[in-house]
């Protein structure tokens, strides 16, 4: 991404290894998801209204929900150890995704100190579950089932409930048990 500033710098900048996007922002999501810090939402909202960002919208929830899994699970490999459960992890909560925080919710954590002027807290609480109702869409490959809710008769559209992947598209965790 090339910024004003960097033509500033009297030449190249070198190429740094960073993390990719999508991973970055569901990490921003599974952190939300145990608990509300505004430097997390305040980011959350700044991507989201970048034009011309390519996420993957499907990885990104993929990845969250793993995340907010090993968050209260844990994992273990041979290289690696994440132990479990993180102070405030949950199962991954759409329903929290959909309803709005208010500003009584988010931690500023002195958020005025990185953002001139700070953002109102419920705008932010706001803005970030509108710009992430995405979260609640349906994974890809997953058909939707109606079904008939008991004692009611009626029928009624399932909540969507986001599995744990099988793996990353690069193969990375392929044949890791969950």
């Amino acid at each position: 991404m090339d910024v004003p500033i960097h033509s500033r710098y009297g030449g190249p900048l070198p190429q740094l290894p960073v993390v990719d996007l999508a991973e970055n922002v569901a990490e921003k999501i599974a952190r939300l998801n145990r608990r509300s810090p505004a430097r997390d939402a305040y980011d959350l909202a700044w991507v989201a209204r970048r034009p011309g960002l390519d996420l993957d919208r499907s990885l990104v929830r993929r990845l969250a929900v793993l995340k907010a899994w090993v968050d209260l699970h844990g994992l273990h490999t041979d290289q690696a150890g994440w132990s479990a459960p993180l102070p405030g992890a949950q199962p991954f909560d759409v329903d929290g995704w959909l309803t709005p925080r208010g500003g009584g919710d988010i931690d500023d954590e002195a958020i005025g100190l990185l953002t001139v002027p700070p953002p109102d807290l419920d705008d932010l609480g706001q803005d970030v579950s509108r710009l992430y109702q995405w979260l609640a869409e349906p994974m890809a490959g997953r058909a939707r089932r109606r079904r008939t809710r008991r004692g009611r008769g009626t029928t009624a559209e399932p909540k969507p409930r986001p599995a744990p992947p099988r793996g990353l598209p690069d193969g990375r965790l392929a044949g890791v048990t969950w």
